[in-house]
């Protein structure tokens, strides 16, 4: 989280502290969005890119709101063509807001080659600020343990802050007909990984699908993050959720 937040937490464990914090944190980046100096060293504002990106920002709950996560123009409170709006979105990917994440022609090297550029997911960089972009009972929700089907998209946010902290550039895997679906798919000791994000220890039907169909999808390596501890399958290792930040490469473990 950011610094003045977890500071804020370690001395008064307010949350209520917290969210003002967070919030004004948020309001602050807003404010700067499309600055920038003219040719005189004048300060400018780029009102309707500020207007996009904003826009884009505020629609990020909603977005991962949904079932497939899939950014879809039509949520953000701007009028204008797909193109006009995407605007909005590369700035908040330039400035290091939010984190795309791009669906995957196939599973398979080089995973930048093969991405669908126009399909993608965002999240936020920080999982605390996704936090208080919700409403204000989130955080006892969180704490209580009681967020219901939102559970899934903070653990997905979580899970995609971790890898773009490892310097990892994220992807996913669905198919055109909607299954099987990846939530992420890496390279981990130079070998193709895919990672499954579970906010509870419930099934993985894709994920299982995928691993133990080599001849359609080649031979992967498979890493559940869940809310629950350290293990071993026929064809993939589980780790508790915040264990993915911790880990270094040559740490996880090799099933062959």
């Amino acid at each position: 989280g950011m610094p003045e937040v977890v500071s804020s937490y370690i001395s008064e464990r307010n949350m209520g502290r917290i969210r003002r914090i967070q919030q004004n944190i948020i309001h602050s980046i807003m404010d700067d969005f499309g600055r920038y100096k003219d040719a005189k060293g004048n300060d400018k504002i780029n009102e309707k890119l500020k207007l996009k990106a904003t826009k884009a920002l505020q629609s990020l709950p909603a977005q991962l709101s949904k079932e497939y996560k899939k950014f879809q123009y039509s949520l953000m409170d701007y009028k204008g063509s797909s193109d006009e709006k995407s605007d909005g979105i590369e700035y908040l990917i330039d400035v290091g807001l939010v984190i795309p994440a791009y669906n995957l022609k196939e599973i398979a090297f080089p995973l930048e080659g093969l991405k669908k550029d126009n399909e993608f997911k965002l999240y936020l960089a920080d999982t605390g600020l996704l936090c208080a972009m919700l409403e204000e009972d989130i955080y006892a929700a969180v704490l209580d343990n009681i967020l219901g089907a939102y559970k899934g998209a903070m653990a997905e946010n979580m899970v995609a802050v971790a890898l773009r902290n490892k310097h990892k550039s994220l992807y996913y895997y669905r198919d055109k007909t909607g299954s099987p679906e990846i939530d992420f798919v890496t390279a981990i000791n130079n070998k193709l990984t895919i990672i499954e994000t579970k906010a509870s220890n419930g099934a993985s039907t894709s994920f299982n699908f995928v691993l133990t169909h080599p001849n359609r999808f080649g031979k992967l390596d498979g890493i559940k993050l869940i809310n629950g501890n350290i293990g071993v399958a026929n064809a993939f290792v589980s780790f508790p959720l915040y264990a993915l930040e911790l880990m270094k490469e040559n740490t996880i473990v090799n099933l062959e």
